[in-house]
């Protein structure tokens, strides 16, 4: 008996599980800058408001904060490609920010151009599109890493 014990083999380990890399460091800093540019991007319309109300000083207020939307979306598309690249979070938040970015540059050119009829609601659809991204953020799909493709061999 005791042979067959000095013969058998170990049973073996079981494997620790793998540890994925889930973005954490690099979410907390996306949503602080989603938050903030969605602060800014708020107050476009509440300036544009004071302006409409008759203080002619607030439209220079706009157009100044328009130029802090602006770095703020540059942020925040910094901040997505940290968070994909870096933190292993889903990639389409930089396509979101940077769509963004674009668009962003594109009310601000409806503005200086005083295609007021275009940028009012265009800006309305982008502080929504802001807000939706901003409350993603904090949900819980924001934490799941991304599951890498699995590369597909090739035939020879």
């Amino acid at each position: 008996m005791t042979d067959k014990l000095l013969t058998e083999e170990p049973a073996a380990e079981p494997e620790a599980p793998r540890r994925v890399r889930t973005p954490r460091k690099s979410l907390v800093a996306l949503r602080i800058v989603a938050v903030l540019h969605l602060l800014v991007f708020f107050l476009q319309p509440v300036l544009a408001g004071i302006y409409l109300n008759g203080d002619f000083d607030a439209l220079g207020l706009h157009e100044l904060n328009a130029q802090i939307v602006t770095l703020m979306v540059a942020a925040q598309l910094i901040v997505a490609i940290v968070y994909a690249a870096g933190g292993g979070g889903k990639l389409w938040p930089i396509w979101f920010s940077l769509g963004l970015a674009l668009l962003e540059e594109t009310q601000k050119g409806l503005g200086y151009e005083r295609l007021v009829a275009f940028h009012v609601p265009f800006g309305i659809l982008l502080l929504m599109a802001q807000l939706f991204f901003t409350y993603w953020t904090f949900g819980a799909r924001a934490k799941v890493a991304r599951v890498p493709k699995a590369r597909k061999k090739r035939r020879s």
